[in-house]
């Protein structure tokens, strides 16, 4: 839907070996590169056992990224929590409840699609809360295997 919408989207790609994640990338096209600046595109990426980085979409260089680094609060009254868009997604009604038994002032972080997760990973938000509207919901994600025949 962000895409659609022109905000924030993601395309994800995780290689997994014998039902383990080996790596992770997030290409964020429309994140900014840092704060203030008007540069788009960050590419996030982490190996098992190693460190989440982030380098730039449009030139992506190993040797300029930059350690992926969430923040760490002392006083949660200052918390950003990252919701969805989307309220069919997460009910935003609890969230927001929620939010006020902590004493968070912050406001929230909406962010379209996997996003959220490289928004807490690089220290936009310290909360990602994704509470269901209904229990029926599921989630629909896509899986290609050695057993799936692809032709194109």
């Amino acid at each position: 839907m962000g895409f659609l919408r022109g905000g924030q989207y993601t395309v994800c790609l995780a290689l997994v070996v014998d039902r383990n994640v080996e790596i992770g990338v997030l290409g964020c096209p429309n994140f900014s590169v840092s704060a203030g600046s008007s540069e788009r595109g960050v590419l996030l990426y982490g190996v098992k056992g190693d460190k989440a980085y982030e380098t730039s979409l449009t030139n992506p260089s190993m040797q300029s990224a930059r350690v992926c680094q969430m923040t760490t609060i002392d006083d949660i009254s200052q918390a950003t929590i990252c919701e969805s868009v989307d309220s069919g997604h997460a009910s935003h009604d609890q969230q927001s409840r929620i939010a006020d038994l902590l004493g968070i002032k912050t406001a929230s972080l909406s962010i379209d699609s996997q996003a959220k997760y490289a928004a807490l990973a690089r220290g936009d938000a310290e909360i990602y809360l994704r509470l269901p509207v209904n229990m029926d919901y599921r989630e629909k994600i896509w899986v290609i295997s050695p057993e799936v025949q692809i032709s194109f």
